[in-house]
């Protein structure tokens, strides 16, 4: 699970993009949520659909701050947290695209 990622301000979050190499039987999945205080609590979102392909929407509501979790799955039903490189991407008015934090995830 990521550490809590600060958008500074309400934001429209856009799209995850993620760069990682995955063993034959193995899918990534990434789930957001979001919320508008820095420690997650029960007013933050539930955790969103999974995204499966880089450059998705990011489906997590508007809040000031965001969360995500990787999960890979293996047909022997292994789970386990792991990706290289990830990108969460927001804009905090329509015209306006900030990268919000690359980042390297860890094992949940």
């Amino acid at each position: 699970m990521s550490d809590v990622l600060d958008g500074t301000t309400i934001s429209s979050w856009g799209r995850m993009e993620f760069d990682a190499t995955l063993p034959a039987g193995t899918t990534l999945q990434v789930q957001t949520r979001s919320g508008n205080s820095f420690e997650p609590n029960r007013l933050w979102s539930d955790w969103s659909p999974p995204i499966q392909k880089t450059d998705e929407q990011i489906l997590s509501p508007k809040a000031r701050y965001l969360q995500f979790k990787v999960l890979f799955r293996t047909q022997t039903g292994n789970v386990f947290a792991f990706a290289p490189k990830n990108r969460a991407l927001f804009t905090s008015r329509p015209m306006s695209r900030r990268r919000l934090k690359s980042w390297r995830s860890c094992r949940e």
